[in-house]
């Protein structure tokens, strides 16, 4: 009854205009496009204020697919629909933090010897408290800081400490190094950050515009050589990778930003704040932290269409929001036309991934083992685990054989392992959704090569030969 009387009522203010509502795509991910056929939407659905809407319900949104950005195409069925999922999984994080000569002057501009002084103090401040704020041990962070060059200072890691030491330590650029690459380091960062699976989200920090290596010193870059890296290339890199991008400006009112940096981030499904001291920007980024925990996950069936490109279209009330993903690599990747014939190819690549990954296992490691093939952004207890003659649990729970921290849909004890000393085989018993050889499976006796996937995990399961 609740949730009906919410609906009525935000409802209704839609319609009367009683507040500016909005409705973002922040991120698209197709990682279960090839084995489910699925993609997931990360909703951001703010007030006038930008603050998460709570209390909306899976019927009031609606979602359709189709082959044009003006077309809604098909409505899709609804697989499943999270509130706090982000908290649930985790977010993995990426800091880019202005580190060029500028950065090294007050907030109007002037020089100045008081480091206290500098917004590059201040900016670090906003980082620490984003960092320190985020409470759920699920997230994870990493950090980048660029100027002429993009120097990565911490990896995506839950390993807070390092990554502030690491914040402490930046040093100030001196000679060729005080320009801003704000383009290519986007694009870089989205390449790096691409192999991280669930909501990824980027924090891009800038008090200027885009000033290129190239374009001050008349020298090739050292690693985008004589190449312009155009606003379009950062944002296709995180369109392709389904990145979205949170764009910091931060300077004086008044003061002048890059323009190309808003439709970046606008067109990547993030948002743009700007920031004019210490205070406003420490708020941005709790105002970041808040939107990104406050989304909501939609996962849906994707069409049958073939293309290269899909759109999306989310509605709620007269809310709209669209994006597009790319399907034609079946990974994810833009990789020409996606028909019978690369489809087959993609399928043949997997099948002798899978026959070799078999082979490895009979010949090479004779004991009855299981071995991660894809964590799924998940933190593994282990690689390899030798599977004893009693039985073993694999799950979320720290007294697990197998622990998977931070992995979609793992409970504690997600599936049990247990040894039959009459027939000697394994067979693994479910107590969360799992998938054998992509098959649902509640039992079963496991042969080796088997693979076994648990929420985004996947494994292999391997033993002697002459145990089969």
């Amino acid at each position: 009854m609740k949730s009906i009387l919410w609906s009525l009522l935000f409802g209704a203010l839609l319609t009367q205009g009683a507040f500016a509502a909005n409705l973002r795509i922040a991120q698209v991910d197709n990682s279960d496009l090839l084995l489910y056929q699925e993609i997931q939407l990360y909703l951001s659905i703010t007030d006038a204020k930008g603050e998460p809407i709570k209390g909306i319900q899976a019927e009031e949104l609606k979602v359709f697919e189709g082959l044009s950005a003006k077309v809604p195409g098909s409505l899709r069925p609804q697989v499943d629909f999270r509130r706090a999922s982000n908290f649930e999984d985790g977010v993995r994080f990426l800091l880019l933090i202005d580190n060029s000569g500028s950065m090294y002057r007050n907030l109007e501009g002037q020089p100045t010897k008081n480091d206290k002084e500098r917004r590059i103090q201040i900016a670090k401040a906003g980082v620490r408290s984003f960092i320190e704020s985020a409470s759920n041990p699920k997230d994870r962070f990493g950090l980048v800081a660029y100027n002429s060059f993009y120097q990565q200072l911490s990896p995506v890691s839950q390993d807070k400490a390092q990554l502030l030491a690491e914040l402490d330590k930046l040093p100030k650029p001196t000679g060729k190094a005080v320009y801003t690459e704000l383009y290519g380091s986007i694009m870089t960062t989205a390449k790096d950050f691409m192999s991280h699976r669930g909501r990824k989200a980027l924090l891009v920090l800038s008090d200027g515009e885009n000033s290129p290596y190239l374009q001050n010193t008349k020298e090739p870059h050292p690693r985008y050589g004589k190449e312009k890296i155009a606003w379009q290339q950062a944002l296709e890199q995180l369109q392709t990778e389904g990145i979205s991008l949170y764009a910091i400006t931060f300077g004086p009112k008044g003061a002048k930003h890059d323009r190309h940096l808003r439709q970046i981030a606008a067109q990547s499904g993030g948002a743009v704040f700007d920031a004019h001291s210490e205070s406003e920007l420490k708020e941005v980024y709790q105002k970041v932290l808040r939107q990104i925990l406050g989304e909501y996950r939609l996962t849906y069936k994707a069409g049958m269409a073939m293309d290269e490109k899909k759109f999306v279209h989310a509605r709620l009330g007269q809310l709209q929001a669209s994006r597009f993903y790319y399907s034609g690599g079946l990974l994810g990747q833009p990789r020409g036309d996606f028909y019978l014939i690369p489809a087959l190819a993609a399928l043949l690549s997997l099948l002798a991934f899978w026959a070799v990954t078999k082979l490895r296992f009979e010949k090479n490691y004779p004991k009855p083992h299981l071995e991660i093939l894809n964590d799924g952004g998940a933190q593994i207890s282990t690689q390899i685990l030798d599977l004893g003659q009693a039985q073993t649990v694999i799950g979320g729970a720290a007294d697990a054989g197998m622990t998977i921290i931070g992995g979609k849909g793992v409970v504690d004890h997600h599936a049990t392992i247990v040894f039959d000393p009459k027939t000697e085989q394994y067979a693994i018993t479910a107590q969360g959704e799992l998938t054998v050889n992509n098959q649902l499976v509640q039992t079963k006796v496991l042969e080796s090569g088997d693979l076994i996937r648990i929420g985004a995990t996947t494994m292999v399961f391997g033993q002697e030969e002459d145990k089969k």
